[in-house]
């Protein structure tokens, strides 16, 4: 599975299984932290979060119960960098997962592997000062989807 982009700044994806398949949180920056295990985000998974550095690098994950797995996250890419602002409209464990995140600086791909057999779903999260003139753009290599903007403005937590 990869998660590739243009010009985007990617804050956190959660990964939410379908049936028994295994789960993930994952907090990208390190600035403010990583959200608590109460915290499911709009992907209603609560459990630990793995934080990974923003820049390139392979970082292996815990699932949500804080169990070690065989499951890494890669940032590949020309460079990518950590970028982080406090955001007025978040606070507490929104604050953790929007307010720092990766800068790609051009075209970046960042790679799950190591999981189970089954189909998963992926939950991304974008923020960023950029977005109205280079939009957040994911795409899921093999997904019947789409590439897909993801953004907008902050709705509150």
């Amino acid at each position: 599975m990869k998660y590739s982009s243009v010009f985007f700044l990617l804050f956190a994806s959660t990964l939410g299984a379908r049936a028994s398949a295994q789960q993930f949180d994952v907090d990208v920056g390190s600035t403010y932290g990583t959200p608590s295990s109460a915290f499911g985000a709009a992907a209603g998974v609560a459990g630990v979060w793995n934080g990974v550095p923003a820049s390139q690098g392979t970082s292996p994950l815990l699932d949500v119960t804080g169990t070690p797995t065989n499951v890494t996250l890669h940032c590949s890419g020309p460079s990518s960098t950590e970028f982080f602002s406090n955001n007025p409209g978040t606070s507490g464990d929104d604050q953790s997962l929007m307010d720092d995140s990766s800068d790609p600086l051009g075209f970046s791909t960042w790679t799950f592997a190591g999981f189970a057999a089954g189909d998963y779903v992926l939950y991304t999260y974008a923020l960023g000062a950029r977005q109205r003139v280079l939009p957040p753009l994911v795409s899921v290599t093999g997904s019947p989807d789409p590439a897909q903007v993801v953004g907008g403005a902050w709705p509150g937590g």
